[in-house]
């Protein structure tokens, strides 16, 4: 048996086994780039939170439809304690995230939800704002957890109306523009 012949059967099981050791490697050995995906600011549901359909106050003295949060996906700041100038800021991020995504910006909207009556907006036609208060919205506020609203969250709805994750009021905004990417990829709907 020459040097030759030996050689074929190890070089038939590198190709067989190869690809099926560097998979279980990449699988199971963490690195750099699996460590980049994981968010530590995101919190996702373990179920989908359906949002209760109410009709939210608007800065005009109306209200809005029950279904403000149906057909398109949204992304929401909502706090229920006074902005104390923080809220400006906080939507700024948003709004950058929001023109980041391109073309998919048409199938989401951005909410503002406030307890704070007396925080004025500069006229922007794209947001949506509404007034909760934690008596009279209680159903609502519940969805979104008091405990949350008080510290300021940014939610991730889908277009059903469900309450899919939600991030700290500043959050990585790359990481963020990721996660909805991500869901806007795989999403059928809205």
């Amino acid at each position: 048996m020459s040097l030759r012949s030996a050689r074929v059967p190890i070089l038939i099981a590198a190709a067989c086994l190869g690809p099926f050791a560097l998979a279980l490697l990449v699988y199971y050995v963490p690195n750099e780039l699996t460590q980049q995906r994981a968010n530590p600011e995101r919190t996702l549901s373990a179920t989908p939170k359906p949002l209760p359909e109410v009709a939210l106050r608007t800065p005009g003295g109306g209200t809005t439809g029950t279904d403000w949060a149906r057909y398109r996906w949204s992304l929401i700041y909502a706090r229920i304690t006074p902005c104390e100038g923080r809220c400006a800021s906080d939507l700024a991020h948003l709004t950058e995230v929001h023109l980041a995504l391109g073309a998919d910006r048409a199938r989401v909207q951005r909410v503002l939800l406030l307890a704070d009556e007396d925080f004025r907006m500069t006229g922007d036609p794209t947001l949506l704002v509404g007034y909760l208060d934690a008596e009279r919205d209680a159903e609502l506020v519940n969805a979104f957890s008091l405990e949350l609203l008080e510290q300021g969250r940014i939610f991730v709805v889908d277009p059903l109306g469900n309450l899919v994750m939600s991030y700290p009021p500043a959050p990585d905004q790359a990481r963020l523009l990721e996660d909805l990417e991500r869901l806007l990829n795989v999403s059928r709907i809205g």
